[in-house]
């Protein structure tokens, strides 16, 4: 070989090596086992909530590499396998048979408030939707199809209507005045303007189970379960909606590899938890999976293959992804996952908290009560006073804050500028994104 070939050569390989380092990857940071099978969770930027099928759970996940387990629920709320939050209340699908409501208590508690029977629903595959927006909470209830409630009043939760899908619902997206329903051979577009009388938009036909379904508009992304009896691995299929009347499926991920049960889609990643798949059904449970399942990752709008597949230990059944952080909840643990972007693993294990102290005093308090913060970083925040069901008392502040040492003060007046009744209240400080809320306790004993 002459100097100049060496030199070509040497250059290939080097730019190759390059190319493989930059790849996108997948790290584990850690697990947690909660002692039920972890179903659904929704995180913030500290604690993650988790629906594990026994009960319900909060985990602080501000150190990634160390998740600890601060709640566990106990009695009878069995079977909790989907769940959704705002503000300080906490509403969880128990398989589409009956749902609960509950009031967050951080860091390390939710009392139950209250619990509504749902029809007996047909459990396969097994509804876990569950969405509110604003004072309207939207439950899967498999093939009785979608309920509608006022919740306005958490301790009387009143049904306003229902929608009998065709097949079976499982999971819905909401984006604006649309909702968009996984209802197993079809995706549903509804417009839910009034929820009280949604009407029908459109409808796209998935070729197999159509589990879940999430939209960054103008594009609906919903799983296809695998036919691996005939040859067909599991997809997602990709769905212009910018028509709802006329949804299109325009292109589709093909190898996703076993049963695709959950999407999730943000800054141009696609995120699916694919489920274990057997060819003989009998088998499942009782030998090793012939496709092990795992997380799929694919980038772009409408990209055709897969650019990750990285199998997790268990059988994944939900998908939620903030930031570089994949959580996933595996069937025997929650798996906590760091997507590296450029194949050169540096990140910051521990997310900065947003405050490191938080105290309310006097408490009790028959008068003024101080709010006393040290904010560790620069954000806009949201402090709010909520009555014990969970109801808007009074907005304290909104708006900037800058590092460093902050008190508030509340006169024990509502917005009306009435003098509130002697109670529980809660003081809750949140940021606009969402991705950070922490609430405290205040008793108040009325004035002497």
């Amino acid at each position: 070989m002459n100097k100049r070939m060496f030199v070509i050569f040497v250059l290939i390989f080097l730019g190759s090596f390059i190319f493989a380092q930059r790849r996108d990857s997948i790290v584990r940071m850690s697990a947690i086992a909660t002692g039920g099978v972890p179903w659904d969770n929704k995180p913030d930027s500290v604690f993650n909530y988790l629906a594990d099928r026994v009960s319900m759970c909060i985990i602080e996940i501000n150190d990634s590499t160390l998740p600890l387990l601060l709640f566990k629920s106990s009695g009878s709320l069995m079977n909790s396998n989907g769940l959704c939050y705002l503000d300080t209340l906490i509403y969880v699908n128990r398989l589409g048979t009956s749902f609960w409501i509950g009031r967050i208590l951080l860091p390390d508690s939710i009392d139950f408030i209250t619990w509504y029977d749902l029809p007996n629903a047909n459990l396969s595959p097994e509804p876990w939707g569950i969405e509110v927006i604003d004072t309207i909470l939207y439950v899967a209830v498999g093939d009785k199809g979608l309920y509608i409630f006022n919740v306005r009043d958490p301790t009387n939760p009143t049904q306003i209507t229902f929608y009998d899908t065709p097949v079976n619902l499982t999971e819905l997206c909401i984006v604006d005045s649309l909702i968009y329903l996984a209802d197993c051979d079809s995706m549903i577009i509804l417009n839910i303007k009034n929820p009280a009388s949604p009407q029908y938009i459109g409808a796209v036909d998935i070729p197999t189970y159509c589990t879940d379904v999430h939209v960054v508009y103008p594009y609906a992304y919903a799983t296809a379960y695998a036919s691996f009896g005939v040859g067909t691995d599991g997809s997602i299929k990709i769905i212009d909606v910018s028509n709802p009347a006329t949804p299109t499926i325009i292109g589709s991920i093909n190898n996703i590899r076993g049963d695709p049960r959950a999407v999730f889609v943000t800054n141009d990643y696609i995120y699916t938890a694919s489920m274990d798949f057997w060819y003989v059904k009998e088998n499942k449970g009782k030998t090793r999976a012939d496709v092990e399942g795992g997380i799929r990752v694919a980038q772009g709008t409408v990209p055709d293959s897969v650019i990750i597949s990285y199998d997790t230990p268990g059988d994944p059944r939900e998908i939620f992804v903030r930031g570089n952080l994949i959580l996933v909840p595996d069937s025997d643990s929650l798996q906590i996952l760091h997507h590296d972007k450029t194949g050169i693993a540096e990140y910051n294990n521990k997310v900065v908290p947003l405050i490191s102290k938080f105290l309310v005093h006097p408490n009790p308090s028959r008068n003024k009560v101080t709010c006393e913060f040290n904010f560790q970083k620069a954000s806009r925040i949201t402090l709010t006073v909520y009555d014990e069901l969970g109801r808007k008392v009074r907005e304290i502040y909104r708006g900037p804050i800058i590092p460093g040492n902050v008190q508030f003060f509340w006169d024990v007046r509502d917005q009306n500028r009435n003098i509130v009744p002697s109670g529980e209240y809660f003081l809750k400080i949140s940021t606009p994104d969402g991705k950070f809320s922490e609430s405290k306790k205040v008793i108040y004993l009325g004035g002497e």
